[in-house]
């Protein structure tokens, strides 16, 4: 099936072009139960130093995991955690931001994120 489409992921969020998803039940509605969120809000991804990752692997990590990262600020960022212990790598509506983390967090980094 035709390649050459790519991923593109989305700088914004607006939460009002979606529906809360709902679930029937015996003619009763229930709305699943989700945070409100300030569609202006801003959210870090913060990234936290360990002992059990290398440098490398950070650095290699973040640049698969984020779009737009480069090698020098993959480094930038893997020092400032290592040196400071925390290290903030990008900030993004919650949505995206909550995908990065996780997604930093399944390839064995540990990571959080918090509210600007």
């Amino acid at each position: 099936l035709g390649g050459g489409g790519g991923f593109r992921v989305p700088d914004t969020f607006n939460p009002s072009e979606y529906q809360m998803e709902r679930e029937e039940k015996k003619g009763a509605t229930a709305v699943l139960d989700r945070p409100r969120l300030d569609p202006g809000k801003k959210y870090k991804v913060l990234l936290f130093n360990d002992d059990k990752n290398t440098r490398e692997f950070v650095i290699d990590t973040l640049i698969k995991v984020i779009p737009g990262m480069t090698t020098d600020k993959a480094k930038l960022i893997t020092g400032e955690a290592h040196n400071n212990g925390m290290a903030v790598v990008g900030i993004w509506m919650y949505e995206l931001a909550e995908a990065y983390s996780d997604l930093l967090n399944s390839a064995g980094l540990r990571s959080e994120v918090e509210e600007e």
